[in-house]
């Protein structure tokens, strides 16, 4: 049965999201819709949540340019942007009416790069060709408002597997593996992309995940050979400080934030069966308060923060692939949305205008590469 109410505009079918009516002769938004199925009342449209939207197999929007798994996204301007990806250099824009518009490709294959947002510019760092040692670089490609490419400073060190995130101050990139060797970098851009280089990490590591909450940006998890708990935290002014651990050791974890709260989801643990459905929970005074739960256990998974909800989608167990997608609102609850069209892990998300998109990924095959995007909206 179709979950809501569907329109056709320019030969697509479309999704309603939003009902007005007049009332007192004043436009209001409409909050709730029912209809009766089968004589009982069923809410098919609401105005809070998240709904999902479409894809691009079922017409929405178009596919990714190429097939591909650990891509980079980002957002600037009216765009949403995925970057790289296993021997790929390409770099696919959707604008907020979902229009894919041509841009200019990153310099070089970035198959596990890292990206970051300032809302000036997004920033693609670091990465590979394919495997963790061929084609690995530094390079740092910027795009702007208006798509245009520019360059910023390399990285200190060239890397892969690394992690980005924007403190509101500065596009950092952290962490990573070069030539076998684990990483404990830290680099930072400032909004005139001048790179500064912070203390470095105090535990090198790569396959880790980066959050920001209030004034603080917070690097946790990781491997070093085997799973890492260890966080490591930054203020404003790029000094590390201490910080309680995540409550358990993982790496291919996810994170998002919502208001007042940084959350690292899921990942790849110590033990079998080594995925984990741990949320640990860090508030904008680095208290890590009692950890929330996934539905699934899954590491490989991707997350992204949009007004106010956390999203955390696809990813794998030690043997299925995962198609969920689950947000948290702003009081940490979790809310229902539909499941991503194909499952799929090492996949990548992004938002422009009011859509949250999650695009590309693999299943369980080593050439099972997807070019599929998959949109949610928020009501």
């Amino acid at each position: 049965m179709a979950k809501g109410i569907f329109v056709t505009t320019g030969g697509r079918h479309r999704k309603i999201v939003k009902v007005f009516a007049t009332v007192g002769n004043v436009y209001r938004q409409v909050k709730k819709v029912f209809a009766t199925v089968g004589g009982v009342w069923r809410q098919i449209l609401s105005g809070g949540g998240v709904t999902y939207y479409g894809n691009s197999t079922d017409g929405t929007l178009q596919p990714l340019s190429s097939a591909r798994h650990n891509l980079m996204a980002a957002h600037v301007g009216n765009y949403a942007l995925f970057a790289g990806g296993i021997v790929s250099n390409v770099v696919d824009a959707y604008d907020k009416a979902l229009t894919k518009v041509s841009v200019t490709s990153l310099r070089n294959d970035s198959y596990h790069g890292a990206s970051a947002s300032t809302g000036t510019y997004a920033l693609f760092a670091g990465g590979g060709s394919s495997g963790v040692s061929t084609g690995v670089h530094g390079a740092v490609d910027t795009y702007d408002s208006t798509l245009t490419r520019g360059t910023a400073t390399n990285l200190y060190g060239s890397a892969i597997q690394h992690t980005g995130t924007y403190s509101g101050l500065y596009a950092i990139f952290a962490g990573g593996l070069y030539a076998g060797v684990y990483l404990a970098y830290v680099n930072a851009y400032d909004e005139t992309l001048t790179r500064t280089r912070p203390t470095g990490f105090t535990l090198a590591r790569s396959l880790l995940a980066s959050a920001v909450v209030g004034d603080y940006t917070l690097f946790g998890g990781g491997y070093t050979g085997t799973a890492s708990a260890v966080v490591d935290v930054y203020d404003a002014g790029l000094t590390r400080l201490s910080a309680l651990a995540l409550t358990s050791a993982r790496y291919r974890l996810a994170t998002a934030n919502v208001p007042n709260y940084a959350l690292f989801a899921g990942g790849n643990g110590t033990t079998a069966p080594w995925a984990t459905d741990t949320v640990d929970v860090f508030t904008d005074t680095l208290m890590r308060l009692t950890p929330i739960a996934l539905r699934e256990s899954r590491y490989g998974l991707t997350g992204v923060s949009k007004d106010g909800y956390a999203f955390f989608s696809g990813g794998q167990s030690s043997s299925a692939i995962r198609s969920t997608t689950e947000v948290f609102d702003n009081t940490l609850t979790r809310i229902s949305a539909d499941d991503l069209s194909v499952g799929r892990h090492s996949l990548a998300a992004t938002h422009t205008g009011q859509y949250i998109l999650f695009g590309g990924g693999m299943n369980l095959t080593s050439s099972g590469y997807y070019d599929t995007v998959d949109v949610y909206v928020k009501d």
